[in-house]
């Protein structure tokens, strides 16, 4: 079985995947067990951590720089899960996109997997930066669109807003796993996504709402900054582990039924 995490540059993937791993590392109860693929990746998620660790957050890639990071997830049963996540820039993200070859990286990465976990950022609809606002822009609505229309029908599909602490106010933790509450608030605040074309699209996803990394608030010469909080836990990771293993375990299943048929 094979994972792909997408998502526009900014969107969390990298503080999501990192802390996803550290926190099966520290929950054996779940069934799901960390291996990094290769030493490239182990470095990486070793440096993310340990700047989360240190209060800051992890540089973005640069552009001219992607690259894949590659890991598994091992269930209970024994079953090995290999994850991909392309780490690329906003712009080398949409010129990937953009081309029409059907053998490109992150094409294939995408017709190859089994679950699509497609990561939203909201919170880059709703900032005061106009230049930021334009970026998010291009990149969110129309990245999740492409995504939604790429996934295949034999996919399943888990939609994740990150940084979910920021609309507490309107979406409380208690409401991360409802899909109802979780549609309203992608409708207010993503307002480029063509809800009306996708939404049959969105049906045949699991939504989900995270703070993969929980936050303080600081103040610096009278800004607010919000910095990763010591020591490093998430919100509302139960719910997306448990939809992990409730898909893994899905799929591993009709994966054993058609080795079984084929072998009687």
């Amino acid at each position: 079985m094979k994972v792909c995490i997408i998502g526009p540059d900014g969107s969390g993937k990298t503080v999501l995947a990192t802390m996803i791993n550290y926190y099966l590392e520290n929950h054996p109860q779940t069934g799901l067990l960390f291996r990094a693929g290769d030493y490239k990746t182990k470095e990486y998620f070793d440096g993310v951590l340990k700047k989360l660790e240190h209060r800051d957050w992890p540089a973005s890639t640069k552009d001219g720089e992607p690259i894949i990071l590659r890991w598994e997830w091992q269930t209970d049963k024994g079953t090995v899960v290999g994850v991909n996540m392309p780490e690329m820039s906003g712009q080398n993200l949409r010129e990937e996109i953009c081309q029409d070859d059907s053998r490109l990286m992150l094409k294939q990465k995408i017709k190859e997997s089994d679950l699509l976990m497609v990561l939203c950022d909201l919170h880059g609809h709703d900032c005061e930066s106009e230049e930021s606002i334009d970026r998010k822009r291009s990149g969110n609505g129309w990245m999740i669109e492409w995504a939604l229309r790429e996934a295949s029908l034999k996919q399943h599909v888990i939609f994740i807003v990150t940084k979910a602490d920021l609309f507490e106010k309107e979406l409380p933790e208690g409401k991360w796993g409802d899909r109802d509450a979780i549609e309203s608030l992608v409708k207010k605040y993503m307002r480029e996504f063509n809800w009306h074309g996708y939404k049959d699209h969105l049906k045949r996803c699991s939504l989900f709402a995270v703070s993969a990394v929980s936050v303080s608030d600081d103040l610096k010469e009278g800004d607010i900054l919000r910095l990763p909080k010591t020591p490093l836990q998430s919100r509302g990771m139960d719910n997306l582990i448990a939809e992990l293993r409730k898909v893994l375990k899905i799929n591993t299943s009709i994966l054993t039924r058609a080795i079984h048929k084929v072998l009687h």
